[in-house]
């Protein structure tokens, strides 16, 4: 297919998938000539470079654009790495707006961070549809149900009297007047990227939309009903954006959450895999049945068509279920030795007693709380109101107690490639189980076309550096990636690719690694004299560093525990304003780091990815220490001890590829532009004590490594680094 040539409707749009008529892309006049794929893509480009102020043409980026669709149109998943600057949004919006156009079919893309969901919605997409001359609406929002206001929960809330509990007075009429216009204008669709002002956050829990307990058509307010407007709109929609989690809820839920759609972009996949074995794991804690039982109880007494033998039958079935719930936990927490400690995990590797009665009791329970669901449906002996109220409890409810048989249940089975552990946390024991194995369980569930890309989902796993970006693909830079995904002996057909970055890394930064600041190994003794030797240098470190730039400074922790002494240390300096992730949020905390030019930024993980602060804001990015998995994480642990079973390596095949990769995420806060400048200072000397440190440092772009502060301090002045400060 790769030599097709297209004209005007000369694609078959009679596929399964297929949602739009197929014809040529707009930017494409109808014409008898035959154009290839490559042609299509050159001319979108050459309107970019005409009606785009400012645009600068990047090879890299159309060249991106071109393989990309190349291989939808031959039904090739691709595997791409995209270099910071090389702009991959516009490539692959460009080439999914050109399938969308030829096949008729819907493009999906996932993302894992709200910010660049906006970045898509509010800026790229919007901005090729004016220079493409895209009248209508071809785009929309995908969130989870829990992103919406339901109007079912919100006036139940107003009518049991609970609104006052919730929220101070003027949140409440501040929440009450938006809550009014979502409900009566059509342009609004009330979900939380609108303006999650509006909505306190204790307000959500009580007031968002329920996908387990929504009655649906049954519902009272179904005909103006927020959440299935935005529904229409993804079905009117030939790309919709959504986020890895609602994605992979679609996935797992025989794909009945999105509409239809014929390829899948995914964005930020460096990190979709850690989140996708997140979402497949499941927990529950000892008291979360009573919780749900007082809940339960707590309705069903304002429940008039419940006859006496019935709540009899309730009561019975919720007790016997109370006590066997409760002699489950019992024994799992006494067997594990867990009875009397504290902050501890472990492990389960058998159950030695599994009471068949259990999953019995749950499935008893469940069928008759449907039971009278279908009694009400049938009867139609309510108001409406009080109909959809009392089938949107049953619902959520029958379906909770359906998930918690099913997660008991699987106590029995111990499936090979899943994974059983106990915690032990403030008192409050839970058990937990999940899959170890993402290919067996995900993949054979994805059926479309996927592009997944990043600008570090790869990992060059050689202490040298590759000869050129052809030999890192040819000798295994994505494997990491597809074994974990497409499975180990997968024969799917993957186009593999690294377009470089157009920045001058070697010219734009320095990287500077100091001796003699080896963090301490993992321990239980918090304030040994090593950790805190440890802390006293890595401060003092900081410090200098802080003072040479002049502020300007985002500092990456892998703690919370040491950003909180860190953020007191500086504070109490008084040199520069501090603000913390842990204070005021991430979202708020680098708003206010924007705002002025000398202050420092301190954050964990979710500030080492998806942050975008250019210019001269962030001249220096210290990263305090490289982000190795905790050993003792039962999950990782499991990953780990089944790469060992098959003959695997789990430090050099999982767990060095997981550093490298947040490496150079965080590496990658401080260049966003080609006339970006600034000092990348990693405080962890492993990277030059240990023989691994020179893998991660060969995954890095820049190969010079400054050691000595005073070099630093000598080189930085020469080129320039930090001149202008302030």
């Amino acid at each position: 297919m790769g030599n097709k040539q297209y004209t005007d409707n000369s694609l078959d749009s009679s596929k399964e998938e297929i949602s739009f008529s197929a014809k040529l892309p707009p930017w494409c006049k109808a014409t008898a000539k035959e154009l290839s794929p490559k042609e299509i893509i050159q001319k979108a480009f050459q309107l970019l470079q005409e009606k785009f102020p400012g645009y600068n043409h990047r090879p890299a980026q159309q060249a991106m654009s071109e393989d990309i669709l190349q291989n939808f149109l031959e039904g090739n998943h691709l595997v791409l790495e995209a270099g910071t600057g090389t702009g991959k949004s516009f490539a692959y919006l460009i080439a999914a707006l050109a399938w969308s156009y030829l096949s008729g079919g819907r493009v999906l893309v996932v993302t894992e961070t709200k910010n660049l969901q906006l970045q898509l919605l509010e800026k790229d997409l919007p901005t090729l549809c004016s220079i493409f001359n895209i009248k209508e609406k071809i785009y929309a929002l995908a969130l989870g149900s829990a992103n919406y206001l339901c109007r079912l929960r919100y006036e139940k809330m107003l009518a049991e009297s609970r609104f006052a509990e919730l929220a101070d007075k003027a949140s409440r009429q501040k929440f009450q007047a938006w809550a009014e216009q979502v409900f009566s204008n059509e342009s609004l669709l009330g979900h939380l990227f609108e303006d999650n002002s509006y909505w306190p956050k204790s307000l959500i829990p009580e007031t968002c939309r329920q996908a387990e307990g929504c009655p649906g058509p049954k519902c009272i307010y179904y005909s103006g009903c927020n959440y299935y407007r935005a529904r229409k709109s993804w079905e009117r929609s030939r790309i919709i954006v959504t986020n890895f989690h609602l994605w992979l809820q679609h996935l797992l839920n025989e794909k009945s959450v999105l509409p239809q759609y014929g390829v899948t972009i995914v964005d930020e996949a460096h990190g979709f895999q850690e989140i996708a074995y997140r979402v497949l794991t499941v927990g529950y804690s000892r008291q979360d049945l009573q919780l749900i039982r007082d809940r339960a109880t707590k309705q069903e007494k304002k429940f008039t068509f419940l006859k006496d033998n019935e709540k009899r039958k309730l009561e019975e079935l919720w007790s016997k279920l109370s006590q066997k719930w409760d002699a489950f936990y019992s024994h799992l927490e006494t067997e594990l030795g867990l009875v009397f400690e504290n902050n501890k995990t472990k492990t389960i590797r058998e159950i030695k007693y599994l009471d068949s009665e259990l999953s019995e009791l749950f499935s008893e329970l469940e069928n008759t709380y449907k039971d009278l669901q279908e009694k009400i449906e049938e009867s139609h002996s309510l108001k409406d109101d009080e109909e959809s109220y009392i089938l949107n409890h049953l619902r959520a409810l029958s379906h909770e107690l359906g998930a918690m048989r099913d997660f008991t249940s699987k106590f029995g089975k111990f499936g090979k490639n899943e994974v059983f552990w106990a915690e032990k946390k403030e008192g409050k024991f839970s058990l937990y189980t999940s899959t170890i194995d993402l290919s067996q369980k995900l993949w054979e569930k994805i059926d479309t076309c996927c592009l997944f890309t990043s600008a570090t989902i790869g990992h060059w796993g050689y202490p040298n550096r590759a000869e050129s970006i052809e030999k890192k693909v040819e000798k295994g830079y994505f494997n990491f990636f597809t074994k974990q995904l497409f499975g180990a002996s997968s024969h799917v057909p993957i186009f593999e690719k690294i377009y470089p970055s157009s920045f001058d890394y070697e010219n734009q930064v320095l990287l500077y690694i100091p001796t003699g600041l080896e963090p301490p190994e993992y321990s239980n003794h918090e304030l040994d004299r090593k950790k805190k030797l440890y802390r006293k240098n890595l401060f003092r470190e900081l410090v200098r560093l802080i003072e040479f730039s002049q502020g300007g400074a985002l500092v990456l922790f892998t703690s919370n525990d040491l950003l909180r002494l860190a953020t007191r240390f500086l504070k109490k300096r008084k040199t520069y304003p501090v603000f913390s992730q842990l204070d005021y949020g991430a979202a708020d905390a680098t708003h206010l780091f924007k705002l002025d030019p000398n202050a420092i930024l301190l954050g964990v993980r979710s500030l080492w990815q998806g942050v975008d602060l250019p210019g001269r804001g962030l001249r220096l990015l210290v990263i305090t220490k490289l982000m190795f998995q905790p050993p003792h994480d039962p999950m990782f642990k499991a990953r780990c001890d089944s790469l060992q079973k098959n003959g695997g390596n789990p430090f050099t095949e999982l767990s060095l590829p997981l550093a490298s990769i947040m490496l150079r995420q965080g590496f990658g806060r401080l260049i966003r532009k080609e006339d970006d400048k600034g000092v990348v200072a990693i405080l962890d000397s492993r990277l030059l004590s240990k023989q691994y440190g020179n893998i991660l440092l060969a995954n890095l772009p820049v190969k010079y490594v400054i050691q000595d502060f005073h070099i630093l301090k000598k080189r930085a002045n020469e080129v320039g680094i930090f001149s202008g400060n302030g």
